[in-house]
Parts: C-alpha cells; structure tokens; sequence
C-alpha cells in the first residue's frame, strides 16, 4: 500500500469517527445538564409535562435520546465505522 493510499483510508477513518463521536459529546452535555438544571419531560394529558430533576431527569432524557437521537441506526453507523477502523488497522500492519 502506497503512502498516499494509506493517508486516504487514514482520512476516512477520522472523518467518520466524527460523526461518531460528536452525537456522544452533544448527549452527554445535555444529560450533564438535565442533571443539574432539571427539564420539563414526559407526556400528560394535553400534552402536559412534568418537572424532573437529577436522575429521574437524566433516565428520562437518555429515553428521549434514544427514541429522537437515532437509536439503532446510530448504533449500526459506530459498528460500521469500528469495523472500518479494525480493517484499516490490520490492512496497515499486514503491509509493514
């Protein structure tokens, strides 16, 4: 494998792990705010919502990020880019 080849995959690799990574930044400081600032969640009657805060809030919230943050889909996209990234690994060494 050329160097050129090699920085290509390498490239790739960083550009999709950013999309693996940044979803997991922004969820983490919404759940790190939730904790301690507490939100209104849940659905009532009219849609009317209750105020939560500390773990409560955050079991609620990891609830919504599942159902609104892509769920299955995100979890097939970081296998997906974990499998790449073992690949790119081995293909890299194998040509040492």
């Amino acid at each position: 494998m050329n160097k050129q080849k090699k920085n290509i995959m390498i490239g790739i690799a960083v550009f999709l792990w950013v999309f693996v990574l940044l979803p997991c930044m922004v969820w983490a400081c919404d759940l790190f705010d939730v904790y301690f600032n507490g939100a209104y969640l849940g659905y009532g009657f009219f849609d009317e919502r209750t105020f939560y805060i500390g773990w409560s809030a955050v079991k609620m919230e990891a609830e919504n990020i599942k159902v609104w943050g892509g769920g299955l889909l995100w979890f097939y996209y970081s296998l997906f880019t974990l499998l790449y990234t073992v690949f790119l690994i081995i293909k890299i060494k194998k040509n040492k």
